[in-house]
């Protein structure tokens, strides 16, 4: 998680161009809006758990959480049944917060990417070659991190997603398809008048090409990937 902090604290995550902010901050505030209902319908799961030992007259006293206590739960009914209740409010703050901050991250790279898109697609190829070419390897660059902090959150989160993955499934596979439309920088690429470039110019654009041709994508567990098409595969 420290690195994907050190990441963020980089020149190319920050600063940005006042056109560039309003595309991060929209999809921030989209993402954040999403994550207060999660958040909400969350609250409102554990308050009906509470309730069920009160809709329940099947038996007496229950507990939202009913199973063997070392004690009599009867005579100690109401501290019992206020532990359980904070106990669950904690586990569903934890998971629903792993499950938000992961998409807040994948949100962030999405952005970037869209941040990418336009500066490829602004490159004016009539310019000089060392200006080109200084345009261009920033571009190379910031693709790069982009990746890089791609996977590092992979690295970070691969895991709990894998075991998250069958309860979250369709909050964590849009997450997944957030990162695909990393997919759309070749076309960007080609809205720039790069045709006008020199041979030395299009060469280095030949290698950048191939490289964005693998797509950027996330997974569970390292052999599931998370994106629209594995949520409607799930069963």
């Amino acid at each position: 998680m420290l690195h994907i902090e050190d990441l963020l604290t980089r020149s190319r995550f920050y600063g940005f161009a006042s056109n560039e902010l309003k595309q991060v901050t929209q999809k921030v505030a989209s993402t954040k809006m999403v994550g207060t209902t999660f958040r909400l319908l969350c609250v409102v799961c554990v308050f009906a758990w509470g309730m069920v030992p009160y809709i329940d007259h099947t038996k007496a006293q229950a507990l939202p959480l009913p199973g063997w206590l070392p004690y009599n739960t009867t005579k100690y009914y109401y501290p019992t049944f206020v532990f359980q209740m904070v106990a669950l409010s904690i586990t569903a703050c934890i998971n629903s917060t792993i499950d938000i901050l992961t998409w807040m991250l994948i949100t962030i790279a999405s952005a970037q990417f869209d941040i990418l898109k336009e500066k490829l697609k602004s490159i004016d190829y009539r310019h000089e070659l060392v200006t080109i070419e200084f345009e261009f390897k920033a571009c190379v660059k910031h693709h790069k991190e982009i990746v890089n902090f791609v996977h590092k959150i992979e690295h970070t989160f691969s895991k709990g997603i894998f075991l998250q993955f069958f309860a979250s499934v369709i909050v964590i596979c849009f997450t997944g398809f957030s990162i695909m439309i990393s997919n759309e920088i070749g076309q960007y690429f080609h809205m720039s008048n790069w045709y006008e470039s020199d041979l030395r110019a299009r060469r280095d654009l030949a290698i950048f090409l191939e490289r964005i041709k693998r797509p950027v994508t996330l997974t569970a567990g390292g052999f599931i990937t998370l994106s629209l098409t594995t949520l409607t595969r799930v069963r």
